[in-house]
């Protein structure tokens, strides 16, 4: 009998998504913990950026994806009804699609 694996967790802090004629690829990228200072002599001003580790890619169908966003949707307004509203930070509550 085969010995059953445990399902793979992955812990992502950030993502980003493309879509290409096989279906959409979702990049889930963890912060790694240490900090890079990014300084432009150009105009004098330093930037911290945080490096990401890509963890995995999940390469799912276009009507699959379609169907994943309402169930993420549904299942988010449900948590938010019986939890209180999911805050998002400031820098993102005005992305276009941020309002439920």
């Amino acid at each position: 009998m085969p010995e059953e694996k445990a399902p793979l967790t992955i812990p992502a802090d950030s993502f980003r998504i493309a879509i290409g004629d096989l279906g959409v690829y979702v990049g889930f990228f963890e912060v790694v913990p240490q900090k890079v200072t990014v300084f432009e002599p150009a105009n004098d001003e330093k930037e911290d950026e945080f490096l990401t580790e890509l963890k995995a890619i999940v390469r799912i169908g276009s009507v699959q994806a379609k169907v994943l966003s309402i169930a993420l949707k549904r299942a988010l307004k449900a948590y938010e009804q019986d939890n209180g509203e999911i805050a998002l930070p400031a820098e993102m509550a005005n992305l276009p699609g941020a309002e439920w």
